[in-house]
């Protein structure tokens, strides 16, 4: 085919999202409409009530493409180095890995050492539109990731990403770390551990700032359609205008062959 490139394309992601972000917290995400949400979600799963805490959420599929092990493996580090951190966890399980998540996230929430600052639920959960608003970092330690809606759904609530930069990851504003060796639990829990002392340390005005350029980023279906067009357009005119290609009526090449003709 004599591809000249070969390259992502973002995929497009329909604005009812953000439609229903606006329609239950109005435009904008004042620091008061987020405080509330924390205050309905802490109540909600039992959290300790803190407007000021900061609060990681996954919510998703327990497996291994995911990466949801490791946040397993960091998670009882989480809670003990910072007392303003909390951890919600939501999701079905879908393979072993999902399986060694539950087992060791709910032996922590067993321990009763983290009453107030885990909540694990591993199955299918309804949960509220305040729990995208409550988040402060979407966690997304995804060992392979081909795009990603889940980020783009958070961060139209103004959510920040914490995870890793592999595949369509890393397109919003977030703390990321690069995964040089998926297969290594110590790279791996050493990576998100310094990726969420990262989200630890931003101070609220940085904070803040990335909330809004999270909120105003969009991913356009026209845009999608144009790129992909533009694309097919590369391909097929490269393949047309090789020496031993087949030259069909109407073919780009035997359009150019005309014009010369003529």
């Amino acid at each position: 085919w004599g591809l000249p490139e070969v390259r992502g394309i973002e995929n497009c992601m329909p604005e009812a999202e953000r439609a229903g972000a606006r329609r239950v917290f109005g435009d904008g995400c004042s620091e008061t409409a987020k405080a509330d949400a924390k205050m309905v979600i802490q109540e909600k799963y039992g959290l300790k009530k803190d407007p000021k805490a900061r609060m990681f959420v996954f919510l998703g599929r327990w497996v291994k493409q995911k990466g949801v092990d490791y946040i397993a493996d960091v998670a009882e580090w989480l809670l003990e180095t910072y007392a303003d951190a909390q951890l919600v966890m939501i999701g079905p399980v879908g393979d072993c890995y999902g399986s060694y998540c539950r087992t060791k996230l709910e032996g922590l929430k067993a321990s009763g050492r983290f009453d107030k600052s885990l909540f694990v639920h591993a199955g299918f959960l309804e949960v509220p539109q305040e729990l995208k608003m409550a988040c402060d970092f979407c966690l997304m330690p995804s060992r392979d990731e081909p795009f990603g809606y889940v980020d783009i759904e958070f961060a139209w609530f103004g959510a920040a990403i914490v995870g890793s930069l592999r595949g369509g990851l890393g397109k919003l504003p977030g703390f990321y770390f690069q995964i040089l060796n998926a297969d290594s639990p110590v790279h791996m829990q050493n990576a998100l551990k310094k990726s969420i002392r990262a989200a630890m340390a931003c101070p609220p005005d940085v904070l803040a700032t990335m909330s809004v350029s999270a909120r105003a980023s969009a991913f356009p279906v026209a845009h999608w359609q144009e790129e992909l067009l533009n694309v097919y357009e590369d391909v097929t005119m490269n393949f047309y205008r090789r020496p031993d290609a087949i030259v069909l009526p109407g073919s780009p090449r035997d359009l150019d062959r005309g014009a010369q003709g003529g």
